[in-house]
This record gives structure tokens, C-alpha cells and sequence, in this order.
């Protein structure tokens, strides 16, 4: 009983650790792409009006060693469109956006106040400033969300 009582704790430090690492790639990403833009990305982003949205979390692409990849967005195109999805096919599973082992499901989510948020547990936040902005990330293990998808 004893060990596996320490194993799950081995388990949950492991974890933690792992997402401290993977916030730290995220701050670091927002950090950057505020010294390039001017200010954090919209956690829902149209670059024209009438184009579909795309998730913060595309935007952050080129910030997170995946230049070659973002390059092949097309923002006129629906973020779940088959060019979309081909254009990012070999990183379906992002490492950055998930500490799941499998599947395009994000587990770090922008808290802002265009949506309902999904939880009723409280989750761990990141608060991100710089300058007078703030970005706000919060870890969200149960989430069903795809990284791609403009929500949260």
C-alpha cells in the first residue's frame, strides 16, 4: 500500500513538473510574440473579418520552434478545414499545448471574457504580463478542446 501511495505521488510531481516546463515554453512564447506584435494574441483570431477564426494557440506556432508548419496555415481556411488539418498534420498532437500522451486535446486554455468557462473545479492560472498587458493561461486536465480549435 505504502508504495503505491508513492508511486501516485512520484506520479503527480512528475506531472507537475512536466507542466511547469510546458508553462514556461508557453510564457516564453507569449512573452516573444508581445516584443514582436505590440501585445499578447487574441485568444480568438480572424485576419480579415469575414475569415474563420483560428485558436491563440496557432498563433504561437512560429514563437514555439514551428515555423515551418505555420507557414502553411491558411487563415482563409476554417482551423478544422482539411488543408488545416493536412498543413499541421505532423503536430496534430502539440507537446506545447497538451501534457496528454495522445490526441489533439489542449489542456492550457486563455481565460478572457468572450466564453463560459468550461470548469467547475478550480484550475491552476498563469498570469502573463508585460507592459500594461496580461494573458491569463489556466491548466485544464479534463479539457476536450482541440488545440487548433478558437476557443479558449
Amino acid at each position: 500500500m505504502v508504495f503505491g501511495i508513492r508511486f501516485q505521488m512520484v506520479r503527480i510531481e512528475t506531472n507537475r513538473l512536466l507542466s511547469d516546463g510546458k508553462i514556461s515554453q508557453l510564457r516564453a512564447a507569449l512573452i516573444n510574440y508581445h516584443d514582436r506584435n505590440g501585445r499578447f494574441p487574441p485568444t480568438v483570431y480572424r485576419e480579415h473579418t469575414d475569415d474563420p477564426s483560428c485558436s491563440w494557440r496557432v498563433l504561437l506556432l512560429p514563437y514555439l520552434e514551428d515555423r515551418n508548419a505555420y507557414s502553411k496555415y491558411n487563415f482563409s481556411k476554417p482551423w478544422n478545414s482539411i488543408e488545416n488539418s493536412e498543413a499541421l498534420r505532423d503536430i496534430r498532437h502539440n507537446p506545447f499545448f497538451s501534457l496528454k500522451e495522445e490526441g489533439d486535446q489542449t489542456t492550457f486554455l486563455a481565460i478572457d471574457d468572450q466564453h463560459n468557462w468550461p470548469s467547475k473545479f478550480p484550475l491552476r492560472a498563469i498570469i502573463i504580463t508585460k507592459g500594461g498587458d496580461t494573458f491569463t493561461i489556466a491548466e485544464f486536465p479534463d479539457s476536450k478542446i482541440p488545440w487548433m480549435k478558437p476557443e479558449y
